[in-house]
């Protein structure tokens, strides 16, 4: 009896996700722009993961500016990279970012590469500096935080 009501229970599972997985390819074929805009996800939150790991190997950040600049390493402070026709990448700078948190992107960005392997370096598609982004900045930030986004910078040694 039990196992019957097992079964029963898998049968039903197996329906829901194959039936919810053929949704999701039709949906995907009606509109292609849903592949892109994963893509662009994808590659954002590559790139922020790739740059909270810099931050744990960055030796000269004292603990505290570690934890201010992971804080701000979110989503929403990561630039979108459009694909372009030669197959390069076009970085949309966020205008709103500060100098010093722009500053600081740079020396995570640096520190990644260093960290990369010969043929990971190999394989890194080519990015140019694009047109700025019309984003606007987050809307619900910390006061603390606010240093990312062009007010005074608290970050000083």
């Amino acid at each position: 009896m039990k196992e019957n009501g097992f079964l029963m229970l898998v049968k039903v599972a197996l329906t829901t996700y194959y039936t919810s997985l053929k949704n999701y390819n039709e949906r995907r074929k009606k509109d292609p722009s849903l592949q892109d805009s994963a893509a662009k996800y994808q590659r954002k939150q590559h790139k922020m993961k790739k740059r909270i790991a810099a931050v744990d190997l960055k030796r000269s950040y004292p603990v505290v500016k570690k934890g201010k600049v992971k804080k701000c390493l979110t989503m929403e402070f990561m630039s979108s990279e459009d694909e372009e026709d030669d197959g390069s990448f076009s970085i949309r700078p966020l205008p709103w970012r500060s100098e010093v948190f722009e500053k600081i992107l740079q020396e995570l960005d640096a520190k990644t590469r260093l960290s990369q392997s010969k043929k990971s370096k190999r394989q890194t598609i080519l990015r140019k500096i694009g047109e700025p982004s019309a984003r606007p900045p987050p809307e619900h930030i910390e006061r603390e935080d606010t240093w990312s986004i062009g007010k005074p910078n608290i970050l000083q040694n």
